[in-house]
């Protein structure tokens, strides 16, 4: 079995589809989210319907970038624990 990093490389772990699968709240979300975002589109024209689908862009894009920072700092957070696990302070690794 590989271990945690070259999976996580590799892609046969993924933190945030465990953590999306397991949270069904989550899902139901997405799920009303995208079923709005289709009534709206059908019920818009021209410049409006432009506009609103800039700003499900934008927002989905915002998301994103959120996930990824939260991930981040989880990650780090977890490396900080195992330095304190074996009794190093961070200082020590500079």
């Amino acid at each position: 079995m590989d271990n945690i990093i070259e999976q996580l490389y590799l892609g046969t772990l993924n933190p945030q589809s465990l953590a999306d699968a397991q949270d069904s709240r989550t899902a139901e979300l997405a799920t009303r989210i995208e079923e709005l975002e289709q009534q709206l589109t059908s019920r818009l024209q021209g410049e409006e319907k432009q506009l609103f689908l800039r700003l499900c862009d934008l927002w989905s894009e915002q998301s994103g970038n959120d996930r990824i920072s939260t991930f981040t700092t989880g990650f780090r957070l977890g490396a900080r624990f195992s330095l304190d696990a074996f009794g190093l302070d961070e200082n020590q690794m500079k």
